[in-house]
């Protein structure tokens, strides 16, 4: 499936694969670690007060970005793991 990257009926045209979720760009945006840290941090609920959206079922690599999305959460929920296929379990996803 591809996206049109300049209008309609363009020529040019972009894969969606290139697409990166708001979240990953997030990470750069705010010079958050793009590689794990050692731990992984699942979120289940958080909410990111700048973009003012809900954080839903997402690992974060660092103690940093997932403070960002749970800090001041009332009903936030998270936990931290080693293993990665750990955390997408606690998620409740597919592997």
């Amino acid at each position: 499936m591809f996206l049109d990257n300049v209008g309609i009926g363009s020529e040019k045209k972009c894969p969606i694969e290139f697409i990166q979720h708001p979240l990953e760009v997030r990470r750069i945006i705010k010079n958050f670690s793009l590689k794990p840290m050692g731990k992984y941090y699942a979120i289940k609920r958080g909410y990111d007060f700048e973009l003012e959206v809900y954080i839903r079922n997402w690992i974060a690599y660092s103690w940093e970005e997932c403070r960002f999305y749970t800090d001041g959460v009332k009903d936030n929920d998270f936990k931290s793991f080693t293993d990665y296929s750990k955390a997408e379990e606690y998620l409740g996803r597919n592997l």
